[in-house]
């Protein structure tokens, strides 16, 4: 962690906060814990509800008491995954554009939901 690079801080994406939010009521709502809604959609299918993505993207998603700042520190030092993908996707300075969403979950008490992408293009509505 002492030799990570600095990368430009991420621009908000309501669109992108919106297909947060829409998987964290999901997971939520169901009692899950998945990458995958309950309707079967992957983080690339609830992007595209609210516009196009260009180039990478991904998805963070943490459970916990926590507040919000232990939530990123939860995510950043990812103990216990010795590849460090959630820690890679923080740091990842491919990614411009993010959007996040926290809600209550029944195995945890809480839950969030980081969206990333390189650019976002919301839908004209």
């Amino acid at each position: 962690m002492r030799r990570a690079r600095t990368v430009p801080a991420l621009e908000w994406s309501d669109g992108l906060a919106q297909a947060a939010r829409d998987h964290c009521q999901d997971q939520s709502t169901h009692g899950f814990t998945s990458a995958i809604g309950s309707d079967g959609s992957s983080y690339f299918a609830r992007q595209a509800r609210y516009g196009q993505v260009r180039g990478p993207q991904a998805e963070n998603m943490t459970f916990g008491k926590n507040n919000g700042s232990e939530y990123i520190y939860q995510l950043y030092i990812n103990d216990g995954n010795s590849h460090r993908n959630d820690r890679k996707k923080i740091m990842n300075a491919q990614f411009k554009k993010t959007g996040i969403a926290y809600c209550p979950h029944p195995l945890s008490q809480g839950m969030i939901v980081i969206v990333y992408a390189s650019e976002f293009v919301p839908k004209c509505i």
